[in-house]
């Protein structure tokens, strides 16, 4: 998510984080509802790197905004940290003889946390929403959604255009949260929604402090933090500080460089997203319309130094499309530095002698301002002068979405090691645009229209087909895997986190 950030976080986020804060253990499914207990912890502060700008599930691939929208949302299955996908608000489902029908049995006395209740006609409204509105970012990951019905108020039947393996898990994504029918179309709704998910909205107001309570009509074990609450500030140093002295008891993406100043009484949390940090030129601008000026910054670009000096060590260099920690990896892609290589592909180019260009990035998220002193070194070396400029997270993405960005820094990741998100994220035209990098192939279009619709042999044959196109084409320059910190100081001792930074379980001891 962007992303997301996308996803996209870039989430991608630049689209894509996504925040469950849920008692593990004993509860139902298999997802990432979570267990329960009687005990609670009174309230969590979560430090976010920016305020939350929207709570409609269409439009939030900012980091902040995609874990707000996990608190709330109810969705057909969830996924829980380890990224296994099972039951949420469907108990169970049935997939046609030729998988282009699948039908969801809803869990009974389904409510919103207001207690009304939720109905298939509920579902079936949300989702058509999510296929046909023109806004939704994530619509690539719809394109193979024919109609989506209710057949009567516990029984949902959405109908394919192709068959979709991995629908389960694409219906676990935040994007799907469930909302009431009547209200669906109503922008002013999610200004301040109600909720199927495990917290509901207590305030926000658009202020750079949502709060959220725990939601008493959740279909699941109630999680074990009554209160939440969303607090934004770009300023790693001031979370970390903050975490340290109590008031914040969680901060993500903390920037590499803070990591030895995590000491006690916060506790440092590492993992790994299913995602890369990239430096992205817009295809469509000059030079970068240019196949070789960008053959020329991905042969210039130092990812080692990237590693040893903005993550100390903790990731690694990647060249190719997809991370280590997803299918399709290719660990034979070469990820060294070749000067030589770089300057003999910009003979004849509009680079030949020297360009410029303008360089975006945002310190909100971690390493990034690092990142670009160091991208701007390197492409110095094939005489590409680079001027570097920050901007806050909501300022980038949204020019980047504009398509007047020159060239700038993203993280895009997914929640799932599941190839559809990251793909409709990070290459496929529409939603975010090939990661802004506004790339455009025939052939990489109809890759992953295949890959949508296989499994086993053949979508990995298809997942190799794609990083080998990624690395003839270079639509942009992938730099390393997405490691993300965070600072831990949890109100209660017996309290645990466990997070992979798309998934956060609090539990008891």
């Amino acid at each position: 998510m962007d992303h997301r950030r996308n996803r996209l976080f870039t989430v991608s986020a630049s689209f894509a984080l996504a925040v469950v804060l849920a008692a593990s253990g004993c509860g139902g499914g298999n997802g990432g509802g979570g267990g329960g207990t009687d005990e609670s912890a009174d309230a969590m502060v979560l430090g976010e790197p920016m305020a939350v700008t929207t709570l409609d599930p269409l439009l939030a691939y900012q980091a902040t905004d995609i874990r707000a929208v996990a608190l709330l949302g109810g969705r057909l299955f969830s996924y829980d940290q380890a990224g296994n996908v099972g039951p949420g608000l469907a108990q169970s489902s049935i997939v046609s003889p030729d998988e282009l029908s699948w039908t969801f049995e809803l869990r009974p006395d389904l409510k919103f946390s207001d207690g009304s209740p939720l109905t298939a006609t509920d579902v079936a409204a949300s989702l058509e929403r999510a296929r046909t509105d023109e806004t939704n970012i994530y619509a690539a990951l719809t394109s193979p959604w024919k109609s989506v019905s209710a057949l009567d108020p516990e029984t949902v039947r959405m109908d394919l255009n192709v068959p979709t393996p991995k629908l389960d898990s694409v219906l676990s994504y935040p994007f799907t949260t469930i909302v009431p029918a009547a209200r669906v179309a109503d922008s002013d709704y999610y200004s301040s929604p109600i909720s199927a998910g495990m917290f509901s909205l207590e305030s926000w107001g658009g202020g750079t402090e949502a709060k959220f309570v725990r939601n008493e009509n959740y279909w699941d074990a109630k999680p074990v933090v009554e209160r939440v609450t969303m607090t934004g500030n770009p300023d790693s140093s001031a979370r970390l500080s903050d975490v340290k002295s109590g008031r914040i008891n969680f901060a993500p993406d903390i920037a590499p460089s803070l990591i030895d100043q995590v000491t006690a009484p916060a506790k440092l949390d590492t993992s790994q997203l299913n995602g890369m940090y990239s430096l992205v030129p817009n295809n469509t601008l000059a030079p970068f319309d240019n196949y070789e000026v960008r053959k020329a910054m991905s042969l210039a670009v130092d990812r080692d130094q990237i590693n040893s000096e903005v993550f100390f060590g903790k990731s690694e260099p990647l060249a190719g499309f997809w991370p280590p920690s997803m299918d399709g990896y290719d660990n034979t892609v070469p990820t060294g530095r070749d000067l030589a290589g770089a300057k003999a592909a910009l003979r004849g180019t509009p680079c030949a002698t020297g360009c410029s260009s303008d360089l975006y990035f945002t310190s909100a998220y971690s390493g990034e301002a690092e990142m670009a002193r160091i991208l701007k070194q390197n492409l110095a070396d094939i005489g590409i002068a680079v001027e570097i400029h920050d901007l806050d997270a909501t300022t980038l993405y949204s020019r980047l979405a504009e398509g007047n960005l020159p060239m700038a820094i993203t993280l895009t990741w997914d929640y799932l090691n599941q190839p559809s998100g990251l793909l409709n994220y990070a290459l496929q035209q529409g939603g975010s645009q090939a990661n802004f990098s506004f790339y455009s192939s025939q052939q990489m279009e109809q890759l992953i229209g295949q890959a949508g619709q296989q499994s086993g042999e053949q979508l990995e044959s298809t997942l190799g087909k794609i990083d080998a196109l990624f690395i003839q084409d270079v639509p942009y320059v992938n730099l390393t895997p997405s490691p993300t910190f965070a600072a831990v100081n949890l109100p209660e001792d017996d309290l645990v986190v466990e997070s992979n930074s798309a998934t956060y379980d609090f539990k008891r001891q």
